[in-house]
């Protein structure tokens, strides 16, 4: 169940666009996003203050490039630099959260296709494509 904080969160108006390419903060590992402990008899999960601190520098990258959005389903691609030491499938959780808070994509749920892979350049870019051009 998702905090009311996060559910009173202003939606961010965008243009629509068939994809988006952005450039992003060097990843985070999915074994770093939540600190689980006991609360009075009840398991409860929050964000670590590194991914709090990870997910502000995420948000003000993406403004900074000032993004359309893309509607409906889509695929993402994930480019990381090849230097990136963990294990690229770790890394696809954070971006997802970081699009969705952002208004890029409507929900996570609706990613159709997902590619990862470390390249030569250096920094972290991620391609977010309409379903309609995954199709092709």
């Amino acid at each position: 169940m998702r905090r009311a904080a996060e559910n009173k969160k202003p939606k961010i108006s965008r243009e629509t666009a068939q994809w988006v390419t952005l450039r992003m903060p060097p990843p985070i590992s999915t074994n770093e996003l939540f600190i689980a402990f006991n609360k009075g008899g009840k398991a409860v999960r929050v964000r670590s203050f590194k991914y709090q601190k990870w997910s502000r520098e995420a948000q003000a990258m993406i403004e900074e490039q000032k993004p359309c959005r893309v509607e409906g389903p889509f695929g993402l691609r994930i480019l990381l630099p090849s230097k990136c030491r963990m294990d690229i499938s770790n890394t696809i959780k954070a971006y997802e959260d970081a699009l969705v808070q952002a208004g890029i994509c409507d929900d996570d749920r609706y990613c159709q296709r997902i590619e990862v892979a470390k390249v030569s350049d250096e920094g972290t870019k991620i391609h977010v494509v309409s379903a309609l051009e995954v199709k092709k």
